[in-house]
């Protein structure tokens, strides 16, 4: 077999075998005398099957009896092997020497090298690459490239297979991709590979070269990013650049330099005499003083005006940088910029002119500016120590000299400004300030954000300072007199609203929304929303009385009712009338809504009063005048029993109408305030004794009897007024009580159990319970007992025809409580709250015979709210009726 068709392992193998034999020939030499100082490789270890193989020739030799004479030609031959094999071992281990070598210089210059199998089988590596990858060497040996390199797989993959297929290298490809060394980072590599070929020209490995390039291609992209900020930094800051190389006599141009001359970029840049024509004339000389300084090679910065090859004269700010200088002292490079300050100028011209209408616009609108920047102190305009009332020509006062000026109420505020200002925050306050004189004056102080360095650093602030006291006077009574407004709308019940054609919202007063009983936060209701709210027979009055005259541009006015949200029926009177514009177009409506509700009610109550007291006055002077025209005419003998009848009738008729008026006009007086309630000290139990004198009369005809239960608790109140109603319960009690009945009269103090039960957690009326000792148990009769219906407010002494609630988050024993119950025939429970309305009464039918007027409880109603406490009353049907009313204690 050839020998360089074997492989590395079969030539060391062969090459101990020889050694072994060249051992066993020196053993032997004395007898063979065979030479040996050729043998190099006495030092091998002895392949004991090679030497085996080798004796039995040798024995076979000896017995044909040359033994010298081949041994000798033997030796030679074996001489002349191992001098080939050792020759190839020598060139083996210079290869391996300069396979490790160049391996070793590759990893010392950076550059990765591998070898992988056909199977894509690491065979070798250098330190470089292994460090890439995030592998040492030998754990690289033997693994595959996927495996060891999952996420570049892909990509080298297709490569090598490529490769493989072709048999051809691929040189200075750009691979990119994520190795384990650096997970998330993406990497680029430079990288060539090749074929590696047997003698026989059999594929037999791939080797590759990879140079890292990761630095290199972010370096090239951040310069290809500066390149483009640079260029973009330019056409934004309107700043050109320029290079003049003077050795090669070249003008370079950035882009924005043909922006600002006008120039076409695709053409060369205009140099020497051709850049004359674009300098403006009278800007010539500055021109030529530039040029000749920049090629004595120093800096300048100038301004120009130059001309644009469309006529277009533009501002610019041209800089040189001192002269690049060899070391013969040429010129070779000059640099430099132009600036387009064309608009900075113009701005420049129009500040210049706006400076002076800026100081009388702030004088005359009051507003005063300042400003703060990075190393100087706060500057104020002249109208800003106007407003303090300083001296312009005085310094700004520090923050402890402002302190002085600020009003002591407001020094927070300006606390919170110097905390926003030190953040650069913007703010928005309204202060007062005290001038030296002491007058007080408001201002709006406002400061924009402030502007910051690349470092954060604060380096500018802006404000102003607006004079707002006139604004602020104004505001004052604009909101007291909608405050009064409103209180004024409120008392009258007079809701008013706007509506805008052009921009269709309409507008609703606070009272409005309550007269409606709406959210005043909601926006108010508009078209079928406003249609709900009306009563449905009073539609055809909303469409013919009030949109009808108002679509005409006329004036309306109407009467109509409105549901509530709680379903109460509200009448209301509407007023409008249409606005009009210059050309006497409608542009909407404004218009009034009052609530007549109570209006009604009065003329209701009026006609009602009418026909009651004519009905009352006319009952007793019809039986008087019949009684006297008797008597007059002499019909009847007044001596006589029926003339004695007739004096009577006429006697009880007068006394009627006499209790008719006194108490029409007590009720009066204490409506009117004409009687005035007179408190004092005074206790209970005198004056229940006092009404019950009183009465006993009375009681003794029916043999009445009185049950009386008091706490020794004086009370403050009006001693006449309290006899007065007490006298007028009892009187109603003895009235309407049958006959050897007891008439029960308490007073306690209400405990906090009681206070806190609602007429409506009354169920049947407090009187069906057992706390005031009556002994009885009705709370389960519910078929024949009655409640009150529920009132949410108590009334006021205004409202005399309003109903009366029982008491109500009243703080545990802060009142007493009264009561005066009977064992008459009861109230029904739709007649508990009339009772205390004026001529109320359960049953007329017997009022005369009862000798009651109707008006007895409404005057007690008025005396005990004026007296701020409560009354109302509980009753069970056939089984009696309590009175209740409460005294503040």
């Amino acid at each position: 077999m050839d020998d360089r068709n074997k492989t590395k392992e079969e030539l060391i193998r062969e090459l101990q075998a020889l050694r072994a034999e060249v051992e066993l020939l020196k053993g032997n030499s004395s007898t063979c005398d065979l030479p040996v100082s050729w043998l190099p490789l006495h030092n091998a270890k002895v392949d004991r099957s090679s030497t085996v193989a080798v004796k039995t020739p040798l024995l076979k030799t000896r017995k044909k009896g040359n033994l010298t004479l081949q041994a000798k030609e033997i030796g030679n031959e074996i001489w002349q092997y191992n001098l080939r094999k050792y020759q190839q071992q020598q060139e083996l281990i210079q290869s391996e020497q300069l396979f490790t070598g160049f391996f070793s210089g590759a990893t010392k210059s950076h550059v990765g090298l591998f070898i992988v199998d056909t199977k894509l089988q690491f065979l070798h590596i250098n330190q470089t690459l292994a460090d890439i990858n995030g592998y040492s060497i030998e754990f690289h040996l033997g693994k595959l490239l996927p495996t060891l390199l999952p996420e570049l797989a892909p990509t080298l993959t297709p490569l090598f297979q490529a490769l493989i297929e072709r048999k051809q290298s691929s040189a200075n490809l750009e691979v990119s991709g994520y190795v384990p060394s650096q997970l998330g980072v993406l990497r680029h590599w430079l990288a060539s590979y090749f074929p590696i070929f047997s003698p026989t020209g059999d594929l037999m490995a791939i080797g590759g070269m990879v140079l890292e390039i990761t630095e290199y291609k972010q370096a090239i992209e951040a310069l290809r990013q500066n390149e483009f900020n640079l260029r973009t930094a330019q056409r934004i800051a309107h700043v050109g650049s320029w290079h003049w190389d003077c050795v090669q006599k070249t003008v370079i141009w950035s882009e924005e330099m043909y922006r600002i001359h006008g120039c076409d970029p695709n053409q060369p840049p205009p140099q020497k005499k051709e850049l004359e024509p674009y300098i403006h004339p009278e800007d010539f000389a500055h021109y030529q003083q530039l040029t000749d300084r920049a090629l004595a090679g120093y800096s300048f910065e100038v301004d120009l005006r130059i001309i644009r090859p469309d006529g277009e004269i533009r501002y610019i700010e041209a800089r040189g940088e001192p002269g690049v200088f060899n070391e013969q002292g040429e010129l070779l490079h000059l640099y430099g910029t132009v600036l387009d300050v064309t608009d900075r100028k113009r701005v420049e011209q129009a500040l210049r002119k706006s400076e002076f209408a800026l100081r009388e616009a702030q004088r005359i609108a009051h507003v005063g500016s300042w400003q703060w920047e990075e190393g100087r102190k706060v500057s104020w305009s002249e109208e800003i120590y106007r407003i303090h009332g300083l001296d312009p020509n005085s310094s700004v006062p520090d923050l402890d000299k402002m302190s002085k000026y600020i009003h002591p109420d407001d020094l927070e505020i300006q606390q919170a400004m110097h905390n926003a200002s030190v953040r650069g925050e913007p703010y928005e306050f309204d202060l007062r300030i005290i001038r030296p004189d002491g007058e007080v004056r408001y201002v709006e102080a406002r400061a924009e954000p402030g502007i910051f360095n690349e470092r954060g650093e604060l380096i500018w602030l802006f404000g102003t300072v607006l004079d707002v006291t006139d604004r602020k006077r104004v505001e004052a009574q604009l909101r007291q007199s909608e405050a009064n407004l409103a209180r004024a709308q409120k008392i009258a019940h007079i809701g008013s609203w706007e509506y805008d054609i052009a921009s269709q919202t309409c507008t609703w007063s606070e009272e409005l929304y309550r007269i409606h009983q709406l959210d005043p936060s909601k926006p108010p209701p508009v078209g079928e929303q406003m249609d709900c709210l009306i009563h449905p027979d009073d539609l055809w009055i909303d469409r013919q009385l009030v949109k009808a005259p108002l679509l005409a541009g006329k004036p309306c006015e109407a009467d109509l009712r409105i549901v509530r949200q709680d379903g109460e029926i509200r009448d209301i009177e509407i007023r409008g009338e249409p606005t009009f514009d210059s050309r006497g177009q409608v542009t909407g409506w404004v218009g009034t809504v009052m609530d007549i509700t109570e209006q009604r009610k009065l003329e209701r109550l009026k006609h009602e009063f009418i026909s009651i007291v004519s009905h009352e006055l006319r009952t007793p002077l019809t039986s008087m005048q019949v009684a006297l025209s008797l008597l007059d005419q002499q019909l009847v003998d007044p001596t006589s029993e029926d003339g004695q009848g007739m004096i009577h009738v006429a006697t009880e008729g007068v006394d009627r109408l006499v209790r008719l008026v006194n108490d029409i006009l007590d009720l009066e007086r204490l409506d009117s305030g004409k009687i005035c309630i007179e408190k004092q000290l005074c206790y209970p139990a005198d004056l229940i004794q006092s009404a019950i004198d009183q009465m006993k009369n009375l009681a003794n005809k029916s043999n009445i009897k009185f049950e009386v239960s008091v706490v020794p608790c004086p009370v403050q109140a009006d001693p006449d007024r309290l006899i007065q109603v007490l006298t007028n319960l009892l009187s109603n009690a003895i009235r309407f009580s049958p006959v050897d009945s007891t008439i029960q009269i308490h007073v306690e103090r209400c405990s906090e159990s009681v206070q806190n039960v609602s007429l409506g957690d009354r169920g049947q009326g407090l009187g069906a319970r057992d706390s005031l000792g009556d002994g009885g148990q009705v709370l389960g009769d519910r078929e024949e007992s009655f409640s009150p219906t529920p009132t949410p407010q108590p009334p006021t002494p205004s409202s005399s025809s309003s109903p009366t609630p029982t008491p109500q988050h009243l703080t545990p024993s802060s009142f007493l409580q009264f009561m005066v119950k009977d064992r008459g025939r009861g109230i029904p429970s739709d007649r508990l709250e009339k009772i205390f309305e004026r001529f109320q009464q359960v049953d007329t039918s017997d009022s005369r015979e009862k000798g009651g007027t109707g008006l007895g409880l409404a005057i007690c109603r008025t005396i005990i709210v004026q007296h701020g406490g409560k009354i109302w009353a509980e009753s069970i049907l056939a089984k009696g009726s309590s009175f209740y009313f409460t005294l503040p204690i």
